[in-house]
């Protein structure tokens, strides 16, 4: 809870977020650190990487990836006592009933991965579909009404590591095939055929991630 003459901050360890006030409401809520009370809105705690949270002045892109480094290196220190996912869990790809990961597709792909990297690399990771590009024309065509298509393509997701928090960037190329590998099968799904894993830095996974 926040005073009406100043801010709140207070501490959830695996959760950092920023709550906006409704409008009219002349204070902020901010659960990023021990609980504390401060006096007025002007008043600037010396709190080192909270600190960027604390501003009157909207973000910019240079800011916004300023924020998200100082967060990652305000989690890193608890990632060791986290359970955390690994890469080839997250669900991205399309068909058999609804996304599913890589460690559904078996060993039908080619791998390459930087070194010390791997599909049970784990850490805190993000997937959006707008990294999505296709191949038009391509895969899997649905034979009438009812169906589902599946164009060739590929996507990306990004995150960073319980090791050493290093960003990474995972590139998968798929095909669309028929969801049961038989001819006359009226529904496709994508099927990876190539995982690229390497290392990266937040500018190059915000282009190509289109995050």
């Amino acid at each position: 809870m926040g005073r009406k003459d100043g801010f709140c901050l207070t501490w959830q360890p695996y959760s950092t977020s920023i709550r906006l006030p409704r409008k009219g409401t002349p204070f902020h809520n901010l659960n990023l650190g021990q609980e504390l009370q401060m006096g007025t809105p002007n008043w600037t705690p010396a709190l080192g990487n909270v600190g960027v949270f604390l501003r009157s002045t909207p973000l910019n892109g240079d800011d916004w990836l300023d924020l998200v480094e100082k967060r990652v290196k305000l989690v890193s220190p608890l990632l060791n006592s986290m359970t955390l996912s690994t890469l080839e869990k997250v669900e991205c790809l399309g068909g058999r009933g609804g996304d599913h990961s890589l460690s559904d597709e078996g060993e039908g792909f080619l791998i390459h991965a930087d070194e010390g990297l791997s599909l049970t690399t784990q850490g805190i990771f993000g997937y959006s579909c707008r990294s999505r590009q296709y191949v038009k024309g391509s895969g899997f065509r649905k034979l009438d009404a009812g169906g589902v298509s599946r164009e060739d393509g590929h996507l990306y997701f990004w995150g960073f590591t319980r090791k050493g928090a290093e960003w990474i960037l995972v590139r998968v190329k798929w095909m669309g095939i028929p969801a049961d590998n038989l001819p006359g099968c009226n529904s496709g799904y994508e099927h990876a055929v190539r995982v690229d894993i390497r290392r990266s830095d937040l500018v190059e996974i915000c282009e190509k991630a289109q995050v």
